[in-house]
């Protein structure tokens, strides 16, 4: 049981040392609220956690824009290095997800 509690404790120091690393290095880098709110939603769901990743979708379901504004957005993301287009995707298909190094 203790055992258990130590391993618990250890994988949320690690979730909010990664969080803290990346805000680190993102900080000086100009983002709007909704590429905020975004952004916080995929660093609560941590390295293996948000499920499909990030699709246009799904970036207009948690930021309520429009499709052209998703796509301006996550493409200064990408421009500043703060996302990354997943492998094997592409098209209306592609995916995204957090650049958590080479900031």
């Amino acid at each position: 049981m203790i055992n258990a509690a130590i391993d618990i404790s250890l994988s949320n120091i690690k979730i909010v040392t990664n969080k803290t690393k990346f805000w680190d290095i993102a900080r000086d880098k100009s983002i709007n609220e909704h590429q905020e709110k975004v952004i916080i939603k995929l660093l609560d769901a941590g390295k293996d956690g948000f499920e499909g990743d990030l699709t246009n979708k799904k970036y207009r379901a948690i930021t309520k824009t429009s499709a052209a504004t998703a796509n301006r957005h996550i493409k200064d993301l990408l421009n500043k290095k703060i996302l990354r287009e997943v492998e094997g995707h592409s098209g209306r298909s592609v995916r995204y997800s957090i650049l958590w190094d080479n900031h």
